[in-house]
């Protein structure tokens, strides 16, 4: 029976030996790629640190050329507001001026001897 159980105890010693062995590698591995992930995480995040930074550039010069747009647009808004505000001016002077005409044509038919022309 010592010898049985001697004989068992050794295939499992062998057993845990053969084990290690595979493991190890994989350990080594493991050990490698963590040592190559930890530069390429700093690395990551430095890059999203630029990206977010051209980003709120990119953004603040859209704005800028989106400003410019505006400002350009409100003085050609306030251009063509001008040039309505003299139009209508034009119109009114036009109806006052007719309507006197008018006005001064009416006195004369009623001078003229009662007559319309």
């Amino acid at each position: 029976m010592n010898a049985v159980a001697g004989s068992q105890m050794a295939a499992k010693d062998q057993l845990i030996k053969q084990l290690q062995d595979q493991v190890t590698p994989w350990r080594n591995k493991y050990e490698a790629l963590a040592k190559l992930y930890s530069p390429l995480r700093t690395e990551h995040f430095d890059m999203l640190s630029k990206h977010k930074q051209l980003t709120l550039k990119a953004n603040s010069a859209q704005e800028a050329i989106d400003k410019k747009r505006m400002e350009k647009d409100v003085k050609a808004k306030n251009l063509e507001l001008a040039d309505m505000i003299r139009e209508r001016d034009r119109a009114r002077f036009d109806l006052d001026r007719l309507k006197s005409v008018s006005l001064r044509m009416a006195c004369w038919c009623v001078k003229v001897k009662g007559r319309v022309y």
